[in-house]
């Protein structure tokens, strides 16, 4: 019995061992001390004047508001504001929802810039009015500076310029906008459909028991591994132990993610959150019926079907019935080591020197999804540089950008174009 104990002892200081030999071996890249430069030059500032026009139009989407009226508004401030992408492309108007094709000079596959042009309410108290388009102290602030006309302007701005200096795109290049992302409405899914019918391939495109214990499985996909392994050299030397070794932590490190870290949770594992609640309309009136909704995004490990069954099988318990509004499947992996994906990190590279590119779960739904039949590599990505304090105003309070992302902004969609 003590061989055996000595044995076992044995094993596990060699595993300790030999995890902290390559915790060791990994040495800090560049990008843990890569300086974003933040200036706000005279460029920047006339960035931010102009993003200001953008954010003045309020273009809330809303579920029970079918007036477009106020986008069409909207497409008279990107007229005035773009004049020669509104003279040199092709402008195609889907109930709102806005194509532009900007023609190559070659038969190259196209590619597609994406960014709608609709945001959220925004109530609450504001420092400054959320559609004032004020620039203060170097940021714009306001509903959609990050989420997302200010990388719809970057990407405008970019294609004005270049057509400015005479530049001509090898293959077609369209700019996608819809007016009813933040409601999943009809924009995406009429100008996907416009691109099947047309037969156009995109070459690159550019969101209480239930909750105490949820029946969905978390799982590291090889893009949460990647992106571990990205980060490992750089983190502290704790976390630099563990995410070294995640042949030997995965299954551990999985369970923790989800309990500790909720943007975490939703790389690894189907969500489900529920977002509104409804019984008595009085307070002193016995509900005829009670309902709550909720919303969920599906891992690919555990797709549509088999976590809207996991779902009913918990309501069946409670009598309670279960009604599908509608459903998505996952969209397909990226392939990181992918030609698209390798040229926005060299982009990104060029623009921003010496940070780290990792690949990433994108956390919420956006309108890539239904490109899917039309494009193999849909891109979640927008160039700009923010804080977390303007990652956190995104569906939240104070909404800004600082106007000097918007010059990195512009210069990487102009340099993304011309690498194409």
């Amino acid at each position: 019995m003590k061989i055996v104990v000595v044995c076992i002892l044995i094993i596990i200081i060699l595993i300790l061992c030999i995890c902290l030999i390559r915790a060791l071996a990994l040495k800090p890249t560049p990008a843990k001390e890569a300086k974003i430069s933040n200036e706000v030059d005279e460029r920047a500032l006339r960035y931010g004047s102009r993003l200001g026009n953008m954010i003045r139009c309020e273009t809330i989407s809303d579920y029970m508001d079918k007036d477009t009226s106020k986008f069409y508004q909207f497409h008279g401030v990107l007229k005035e504001m773009f004049p020669r992408i509104h003279k040199v492309c092709e402008k195609m108007d889907f109930n709102g929802n806005l194509l532009y094709r900007w023609k190559g000079i070659k038969g190259k596959g196209p590619v597609m810039l994406m960014s709608h042009m609709d945001v959220v309410e925004a109530g609450g108290n504001w420092e400054h009015n959320p559609f004032g388009g004020e620039l203060v102290n170097g940021k714009v602030w306001g509903r959609g500076t990050v989420d997302t006309k200010g990388n719809l302007f970057c990407i405008m701005q970019a294609v004005e310029e270049l057509i400015k200096e005479s530049y001509q795109p090898e293959g077609n290049v369209y700019i996608a906008s819809s007016c009813t992302e933040e409601i999943i409405g009809e924009g995406a899914p009429l100008i996907a459909g416009y691109l099947k019918e047309k037969r156009i391939k995109l070459r690159l495109f550019f969101i209480c028991e239930m909750e105490k214990k949820s029946p969905f499985k978390a799982r590291l996909n090889p893009t949460v591994l990647e992106m571990f392994r990205c980060y490992a050299p750089n983190m502290i030397f704790p976390m630099r132990f563990i995410f070294a070794n995640l042949w030997l932590f995965k299954p551990v490190l999985a369970k923790i993610l989800v309990l500790t870290n909720p943007l975490a949770a939703a790389m690894v594992k189907t969500t489900l959150a529920f977002t509104m609640a409804k019984g008595s309309g009085g307070l002193n009136v016995l509900p005829e019926e009670a309902y709550v909704t909720g919303n969920m995004r599906f891992i690919h490990h555990q797709g549509t079907q088999e976590s809207i069954r996991l779902v009913k099988e918990i309501a069946k318990k409670y009598d309670i019935t279960i009604e599908i509004m509608g459903t998505y499947d996952p969209c397909p992996e990226v392939d990181y080591k992918g030609e698209a994906f390798k040229l926005v990190e060299k982009t990104a590279n060029a623009i921003y020197p010496g940070v780290g590119i990792t690949p990433y779960v994108m956390t919420g739904t956006t309108d890539c999804k239904f490109y899917s039949e039309v494009c193999d590599n849909a891109l979640r990505f927008a160039p700009l540089y923010i804080n977390k304090q303007q990652h956190a105003s995104v569906h939240g309070l104070n909404e800004n950008i600082d106007a000097a992302a918007l010059t990195k902004g512009v210069d990487y969609f102009k340099l993304l174009i011309k690498s194409l």
